[in-house]
Parts: C-alpha cells; sequence; structure tokens
C-alpha cells in the first residue's frame, strides 16, 4: 500500500547517505576550523534526516535502504580528480552551498498524491533543516568574501 512512499523515502536516504559520505571526504581536507565546523554540523543534520526517514520507513513495513551504489562510487572518482585543483576552502564552501540547495530542490519536488501525509510531514521538516545548513554556509561565505 505504502510502496511508492516508501521507494521515494529510500532515494531520500541514499540522497543522505551520499551527502554525509561526501562531506565526510571533504571535512578532513579543509584548513578552516570554522567552516570544518558548520559542515559537520550540516552532515550532523543530514544523517539525523536519514534516520528519521529510516524509522518512517519501517513504521511502514517496509525496509530502509542503505548503499551508496554507482553515483557514490562516481562521487568518489570526481571528489579524488577535484582534488587536485586545490580549491579554496571558500570555493568548497560554495560548493557546499549549491549542493544544498540543489537537495532543497530535490525534496521539494515531492507531490502530496505521491506520500502520504507524515512522511510528506518529515520531508518538509527536512526542508526546513536544509534552508538552516543553507542559510549558514551564506553567512560563511558573506564574511569570508568580506575580508578578501
Amino acid at each position: 500500500m505504502y510502496e511508492r512512499t516508501i521507494d521515494s523515502l529510500n532515494q531520500l536516504i541514499l540522497n543522505q547517505e551520499e551527502m554525509i559520505e561526501s562531506y565526510g571526504r571533504l571535512i578532513k581536507d579543509l584548513e578552516d576550523h570554522e567552516l570544518k565546523g558548520i559542515l559537520k554540523k550540516v552532515q550532523e543534520s543530514h544523517f539525523a534526516q536519514m534516520m528519521v526517514m529510516s524509522d518512517r520507513i519501517i513504521e511502514l513495513g517496509g525496509e530502509p535502504k542503505f548503499d551508496m551504489g554507482l553515483i557514490g562510487t562516481i562521487d568518489d572518482m570526481r571528489y579524488n580528480h577535484d582534488r587536485k585543483k586545490d580549491l579554496t576552502d571558500l570555493e568548497n564552501a560554495r560548493i557546499c552551498l549549491d549542493a544544498e540547495k540543489f537537495f532543497v530542490e530535490k525534496l521539494s519536488l515531492f507531490e502530496t498524491d505521491e506520500i502520504d501525509t507524515t512522511s510528506l510531514e518529515l520531508i518538509q521538516k527536512s526542508v526546513n533543516m536544509q534552508q538552516e545548513n543553507i542559510k549558514q554556509l551564506e553567512e560563511y561565505i558573506n564574511k569570508k568574501e568580506v575580508m578578501q
């Protein structure tokens, strides 16, 4: 009965997992402790959202799927290639901001007829958390741009 909702939530879990892994790789290469702190909080918010979606899938009688898969492998290759470019922390912050905005767009695409009300409310809470992540990154970027 809830197969469509479960499939959609599992796709969001995959997206959250990709974001968590990407931030994990990026954080270790950053020099700016302030940006590291921001991205660790962002990473933690993605983890919390992933767990909430996982719990909802279980409530609906489904099984959460955690698997980086091909997209994660491609991201690993892209990351290792891009590392050679020696991006600045500010450039990395801009990339993270774009990723967060893109993720909010993905979350906003869910239509009410595809997902049950409770799951839709969880997705809206996720959008709100992402918007807070975006705000933190924008504040960091604006502050660093003024200092340049």
